[in-house]
């Protein structure tokens, strides 16, 4: 028994290391490409305003707009696997109501995301112990993939609850759901089950490398009646208010 548990924590350990190699390596080289990205991006927006100046043909002034669009997109992808993605990793539990992260949210959400949520604290008024920002930005990203998933507009649930030592943190939606495979690969590193163009699968990822740095771990179930119920658990010290 004794060498069971070693052996599960010396695995959780070997992938806590490698998600968060996988994360240095990203905002390393999110760094050195963002340079030289900044510096086309400029000229490209140069070329547009000297070609729409000049009686020159409209596909050239196109594929200068497409240059300076593909260069934005770039861009954004890189700003995500940023240090800055990443940087509350290392924030320092605080104490805190459990309630403080539906208020948190609340104030970080556009209104119409917020209009699409149920919040439930079955916490109740109890402290708890953890990085606030950075769970915080790991449930937008969850709440943001809910509402992705349902096009069809409805309510997204969010829930705080915990047993023992684990908070829970679910995010549940009703649109089609994953399968076994995407059930199983979600949160790796450039697994998504969007479209092309659409999605590189880093969200998760950096959702899934904070879940393992505070000891926890990010799961995806099946909902009856369909959709997708995404849990973030992580260990979490409580004091009765």
């Amino acid at each position: 028994m004794r060498d069971v548990a070693l052996a599960e924590a010396e695995s959780k350990a070997a992938r806590v290391d490698q998600f968060s190699a996988l994360a240095a390596l990203a905002a390393g080289v999110a760094h050195e490409l963002g340079s030289p990205l900044g510096t086309i991006a400029v000229a490209s927006r140069e070329l547009e305003r000297n070609l729409e100046k000049k009686a020159t043909s409209e596909g050239a002034l196109e594929d200068a707009r497409l240059i300076r669009q593909e260069v934005e997109r770039c861009r954004n992808i890189l700003d995500r696997l940023d240090r800055r993605s990443t940087s509350g990793m290392g924030a320092a539990p605080v104490a805190c109501l459990a309630g403080l992260l539906i208020d948190e949210l609340k104030a970080a959400l556009p209104k119409a995301t917020q209009e699409r949520l149920i919040f439930r604290n079955h916490a109740g008024e109890i402290t708890i112990h953890l990085p606030v920002e950075p769970v915080v930005q790991s449930l937008i990203i969850l709440i943001q993939n809910a509402c992705e998933a349902d096009s069809a507009g409805q309510h997204v649930e969010v829930e705080i609850d915990h047993e023992a030592d684990q908070l829970k943190l679910s995010v549940l939606d009703r649109g089609p759901g994953l399968s076994v495979a995407a059930q199983k690969h979600a949160g790796e590193p450039f697994f998504t089950t969007k479209p092309p163009r659409q999605g590189m699968g880093l969200g998760l990822f950096l959702v899934r490398t904070l879940a393992l740095q505070l000891g926890g771990e990010l799961n995806h179930f099946p909902r009856q009646g369909g959709g997708t119920s995404a849990v973030f658990s992580v260990p979490a010290t409580f004091t009765a208010t």
